[in-house]
């Protein structure tokens, strides 16, 4: 897991133009166990066979005995990252009048594998089996963009205060789950052209646009 964070600022000579900007990005990978081993360790007989035979492989004790720790003859393996950026531009055009525009990106991918060899069954069980891969990406954008307009005036003892702004969004959201089946061996598991059978789990895009204008009129007399 890493994450790096910036962040700049930046001001004209004559204050009129500021500029500030600020990013951060993230990423994880996890290649942990899919399931908790903890239940089945509690639930092992105190003479249980041992795990592994004397040539490193999983012992099933002649098919008797149901091996827990076949479930980590499978991968499990989820990567996500995320980046996430904000801006904000302003400058004086005249005393009194401001043009402003605040900015912000985001961006989420996520992709998680699962692998179900042939090693982790029982090869004393004579049900049919396949192995399995399962595959799932995800990504999801945003962005956002607020230009603004702000006047400011003294009229004797009222105080003006203009806003006139609007907001543009778009978001994106995509989905795509598979799964594949019918591998002719273990070591091909990891290829998905290489299964017999391709099954869409799930595949979606999602899209949401969304534009405003608004303005603000504020009086004070004092």
């Amino acid at each position: 897991k890493g994450a790096v964070h910036s962040s700049l600022n930046h001001s004209s000579s004559d204050q009129r133009f500021r500029f500030q900007f600020s990013t951060n990005y993230t990423s994880d990978s996890n290649s942990l166990p899919g399931r908790d081993l903890t239940s089945r360790a509690y639930s092992l007989a105190p003479n249980a066979p041992e795990l592994y035979n004397d040539l490193g492989k999983l012992n099933w004790e002649g098919g008797t005995f149901n091996n827990p720790l076949a479930v980590l003859e499978g991968q499990y393996h989820t990567a996500n990252t995320n980046l996430l950026a904000n801006s904000l531009l302003s400058y004086q055009l005249v005393p009194g009048l401001q043009l402003k525009a605040s900015m912000g990106y985001n961006e989420t991918t996520l992709s998680q594998t699962i692998t179900s060899p042939l090693s982790i069954y029982n090869p004393f069980d004579t049900s049919t089996h396949q192995a399995s891969l399962y595959i799932a990406n995800g990504k999801g954008t945003s962005w956002i963009l607020e230009p603004q307009l702000n006047y400011t005036k003294k009229i004797h003892r009222l105080d003006l205060d203009l806003l006139l702004g609007s907001t543009f969004q778009n978001q994106e959201t995509t989905r795509l789950a598979q799964m594949g089946s019918g591998f002719t061996s273990d070591a091909l598991i990891n290829n998905m052209k290489a299964a017999s059978t391709i099954t869409m789990i799930n595949h979606e895009v999602v899209e949401f646009r969304y534009n405003a204008a608004f303005s603000r009129l504020n009086l004070k007399w004092d």
